[in-house]
């Protein structure tokens, strides 16, 4: 029985371990490429999946790769432009609501960042849609992707992928998804307070919204909408 359970524990372990050890492998190319702080912001963003990406599947690799992370990016950012402008405006209309102000302050400010957030969304996906589009070949693509790096031994100047624009591509799933986070905490929030008030006419205290909506941010920070990037 105790070897089963050792069997187990390790086949569960071997998993976390090795991604682990990829992790810190990709930190290190990330650190001695772009510096301390850009491999910091790399390492804790989908920045460094693009990054692991463009380094294992386009450089060295015949230049369709490349076409095909265009492909890829460009209809994601299609769902996202609908996405963004569909999020932005349920936060216009609640900013429109009769009662909105006589929710909790930061209720009314989530929706603000959320509006914002969604339009910035649609925004960055309409314009790298325009910049992916003016990269007409399999070469343009590739030159975009990466950048020139550190000469080797020999003298030979590789290429590494560029933070650039790895940061670029994911801004705009990462710009609807901080408006999503936002959306749905207020939007939580005020169904609560709907469900839990006799008359719709009447709000709760301060004090129980405040503790409601405490509720709801606690919630909101433990949810994470994955997206495509």
């Amino acid at each position: 029985m105790a070897e089963f359970l050792g069997l187990g524990l390790a086949l569960g372990v071997l998993p976390i371990a090795t991604g682990t050890l990829n992790r810190l492998k990709e930190f290190g190319f990330n650190l001695q490429t772009y510096g301390t702080a850009l491999a910091v912001y790399l390492a804790v963003s989908s920045s460094g999946d693009v990054i692991m990406r463009v380094r294992h599947y386009v450089i060295g690799k015949d230049l369709e790769h490349a076409r095909l992370v265009k492909k890829s990016f460009t209809e994601s950012f299609t769902m996202i432009t609908v996405a963004g402008a569909i999020v932005a405006q349920i936060a216009f209309t609640g900013l429109s609501l009769e009662h909105i102000r006589g929710t909790h302050w930061t209720a009314y400010a989530a929706l603000v960042i959320s509006l914002i957030a969604g339009c910035l969304a649609v925004y960055f996906s309409c314009s790298l849609q325009l910049l992916l589009s003016g990269l007409h070949g399999a070469q343009d693509i590739y030159d975009w992707l990466t950048r020139p790096g550190p000469a080797d031994i020999s003298g030979v100047v590789g290429r590494v992928p560029s933070a650039s624009a790895a940061i670029l591509l994911v801004t705009p799933a990462r710009l609807l998804n901080f408006s999503l986070r936002h959306s749905w905490s207020v939007w939580a929030y005020t169904l609560g307070l709907v469900h839990r008030t006799s008359s719709r006419d009447e709000w709760q205290g301060l004090t129980t919204r405040n503790i409601d909506y405490l509720h709801c941010l606690y919630g909101d920070l433990h949810c994470d909408v994955r997206l495509p990037s």
